[in-house]
């Protein structure tokens, strides 16, 4: 199997790693490596490269043994290209890893929700409690604050209902399916009879004007 030529954006624990990466301004031959590091999901990731049979590039190749260790969860990975005999380092890269659970060796209880559908679900559980008490409530004061509070809880669950469609995209696009995502298309043709035509979203297609 090939390597790909970026860094992953998803890997699975228990699964190789292997990626190539072209830097012009820091090659092998010029006695640089690339190191990244990730933070911040619950384990320590740590990858080194080594040169490509090219000369310039860097491989990664991380085993199977070694991200079996990995907790599942969103990390900070960060790339630096690094020459140890002159002790530069330069940061080339900053970017958001999702690490998945094992399903081979997880445990049949294991969590496998992410952070934002539990917030979701924590979110929703809050709102409906937030409007009981609205409804029984018929003090002005009280529930005009709660209604500003309710505006907050609203905008948290906007935003990880974005953040969960974003990874429902990644994961459609990691496993070849369409990403759900919607184009809209516009298109303008000149009318021969004067003026420009628009077809796209909202056009009435039954009442275009005629030449």
């Amino acid at each position: 199997m090939a390597a790909k030529r970026q860094e992953p954006l998803s890997i699975t624990a228990g699964d190789t790693v292997m990626f190539t990466r072209s830097l012009g301004a820091y090659l092998a031959t010029d006695g640089f490596s690339i190191v990244y590091e990730g933070i911040g999901g619950g384990s320590k990731i740590e990858w080194t490269s080594t040169p490509n049979s090219d000369g310039k590039s860097h491989d990664i190749n991380i085993d199977a043994a070694t991200t079996t260790g990995y907790a599942a969860g969103d990390y900070d990975l960060s790339g630096f290209a690094v020459n140890a005999a002159t002790g530069e380092r330069f940061q080339f890269y900053f970017g958001n890893l999702n690490v998945s659970l094992d399903a081979q060796t997880a445990q049949g209880n294991a969590v496998v929700t992410t952070h934002a559908q539990r917030m979701l679900a924590s979110l929703e559980t809050t709102l409906e409690k937030m409007a009981q008490h609205d409804l029984n409530d018929s003090s002005t004061e009280g529930v005009e604050f709660r209604r500003k509070k309710l505006e907050e809880v609203r905008g948290l669950r906007d935003h990880y209902l974005r953040e969960r469609e974003n990874e429902l995209q990644a994961e459609a696009a990691r496993n070849g399916r369409p990403s759900r995502k919607k184009i809209r298309l516009r298109l303008m043709v000149t009318n021969p009879a004067g003026g420009v035509m628009q077809f796209g979203a909202g056009t009435n297609y039954d009442n275009l004007p005629t030449p």
